[in-house]
């Protein structure tokens, strides 16, 4: 949250300053971008949960997502799948502001996913983006895919469609 105030009072602040003049208003948006500048963003250790390290290290590794900071590739299993998995792996990228500028990146992973030999046992497919503002958890990103079988992520009919195939999960 912290974040986001800092994202919308700094352009102000800009604007007012190069308007010239001295106002009220002018000094106390100056002391909230002070302030908000401050703000220290960090991300979490990596984490992992699944038994399959090799498999968690190849995920991480994906070209689609290490640009971003990854910081937790989790595969899980659901009873009602008891032949395939889940898998979610979780960002770290604070220019990433919001849900919507996180689905092109989750859909260059799906298809990624779906490109590799193990894809068809996967039921899910989640892509979150988080990150810490003075030690605080920012608002999470999450997105998921629930029917991950279904959907062929290959590019048709076109990458808008597949971007908004992404539930929101959280943002």
């Amino acid at each position: 949250m912290k974040l986001r105030a800092a994202l919308i009072v700094l352009p102000a602040a800009i604007l007012l300053a190069a308007c010239g003049g001295s106002t009220d208003t002018d000094d106390s948006a100056a002391d909230t971008t002070t302030a908000a500048a401050a703000a220290t963003i960090s991300c979490s250790e990596f984490g992992s949960v699944g038994e399959d390290k090799e498999l968690i290290e190849a995920v991480r590794a994906m070209p689609e997502i290490s640009g971003h900071n990854v910081t937790s590739v989790r595969i899980s299993k659901d009873s009602d799948y008891p032949d395939q998995w889940a898998l979610a792996v979780t960002l770290c990228d604070p220019s990433i502001e919001n849900v919507d500028a996180l689905r092109p990146t989750a859909t260059s992973f799906a298809k990624a996913v779906k490109a590799q030999p193990w894809a068809s046992e996967v039921f899910a497919v989640y892509v979150g983006n988080d990150w810490l503002v003075d030690g605080e958890l920012a608002p999470e990103q999450k997105l998921k895919d629930g029917d991950f079988q279904m959907h062929l992520w290959n590019g048709r009919p076109s990458e808008e469609a597949e971007n908004s195939r992404w539930e929101v999960i959280a943002g």
